[in-house]
């Protein structure tokens, strides 16, 4: 299950403070012209993650850069320049909410690592064990 280690660099640390998550349109979205996209991002150091999505955009990015200054150059530099790009449209994060690097890992049955079973009727039920860790009521032990 795992895939390998790695260590956690702090992003602003290493000049990069900001996140701008960038939406791009292709003008086709055929095999071959999605496999020139993907192709060329991956090289583009800024880009940290891309998503291929459903609905209005083709792709979705996570650039990161150290001001509006220092994207402006990825954007003309790179973005602009990648292969089959109609429309580029970037959003600069204001701050970071929840960033996550812990998966949660599911058991048989459905519990995941912390206790937690799948959501019925719009409520999460505990197994025992994390529900006496919890302290809920009606734990036992």
């Amino acid at each position: 299950m795992l895939r390998g280690y790695v260590g956690l660099v702090d992003q602003s640390m290493a000049g990069y403070p900001d996140n701008v998550f960038v939406q791009i349109t292709l003008t086709s979205q055929q095999q071959d012209d999605l496999a020139a996209f993907e192709a060329a991002v991956s090289e583009i150091p800024e880009v940290m993650e891309c998503y291929l999505m459903s609905g209005a955009a083709d792709y979705i990015l996570r650039v990161i850069v150290e001001d509006a200054r220092d994207y402006e150059r990825v954007h003309s530099q790179w973005l602009t320049r990648l292969p089959g790009v109609a429309r580029v449209n970037s959003n600069f994060a204001l701050r970071t909410v929840i960033k996550k690097t812990e998966i949660p890992i599911r058991r048989p049955g459905g519990a995941s690592r912390s206790g937690e079973r799948s959501h019925r009727g719009g409520r999460v039920a505990l197994t025992p064990a994390a529900a006496a860790v919890r302290g809920a009521p009606g734990a036992s032990g």
